[in-house]
Order: structure tokens, then C-alpha cells, then sequence
């Protein structure tokens, strides 16, 4: 490839077929274009503090309010996991209100690469 040639042309309605057919590497794909970039962390950050990620269940919930909270919460997790977030990164968004550090790119909130002189410390 030369350097005067452009990355190939998003094909959306492949993509979507794909995701149709239940494809997982489709849906994958799919889950990072909708959350792999700022507006999306932003929106998935907002649902899971929305859905109770990082915060506490009072103690006057009844046993069916209870239950309906932690069905949200663990559904909100899902989201994540689906979208390549792992646990660190949703522990720190609930700390921070910003979702970094997912499979694809590296964090750019907070973060120092590690030097080649740390010796894994």
C-alpha cells in the first residue's frame, strides 16, 4: 500500500447485514464503532452511572426494588464488557466520570506509558 492511499470506505450496510446474521466478530465490530470513540465512552459512561455502576443500594429498598436495581446494574456491566471495556477501566469511570481504556486504545485519561527503564514496576 502506498502512503497516498486511503484506508478502505466504511461499508455500514455490510456491517449491518452481518450484525443481522449474528456474526460475532460483526457485532464486535459493531459495539466498538458505537462506543470506541468519545461521544460513545461518553454516552456509555452516562448509562452506567445512570443505571447505578459505582453507587449503593439504600437500605429501605424493598426485595423487588432491589432486585430490579441490580438486574440494571449488571445489565449496564454487560454493555460495557460488550463494548471491550474491562473492569478497571469501569472502576475508574465511576471514580472520574470519564470511560477510558478499552481493547482498541489505550487511555488517554490519567495515564503514563510505562518506560522502558521500569523494569515491570
Amino acid at each position: 500500500m502506498s502512503e497516498d492511499a486511503a484506508p478502505p470506505a466504511f461499508d455500514a450496510a455490510r456491517l449491518i447485514a452481518d450484525v443481522r446474521k449474528g456474526e460475532p466478530e460483526a457485532i464486535a465490530q459493531a459495539y466498538q464503532r458505537v462506543f470506541g470513540n468519545d461521544m460513545g465512552r461518553l454516552v456509555l459512561a452516562h448509562h452506567l452511572a445512570t443505571c447505578g455502576v459505582g453507587g449503593r443500594f439504600g437500605p429501605d429498598l424493598t426485595d423487588q426494588q432491589l432486585r430490579y436495581a441490580a438486574g440494571r446494574h449488571d445489565a449496564a456491566i454487560e454493555l460495557a464488557t460488550s463494548a471491550l471495556f474491562d473492569q478497571a477501566a469501569i472502576v475508574v469511570a465511576t471514580l472520574t466520570d470519564n470511560l477510558e481504556g478499552n481493547s482498541h486504545e489505550e487511555p488517554a485519561f490519567n495515564y503514563t506509558p510505562p518506560s522502558d527503564d521500569d523494569f515491570g514496576f
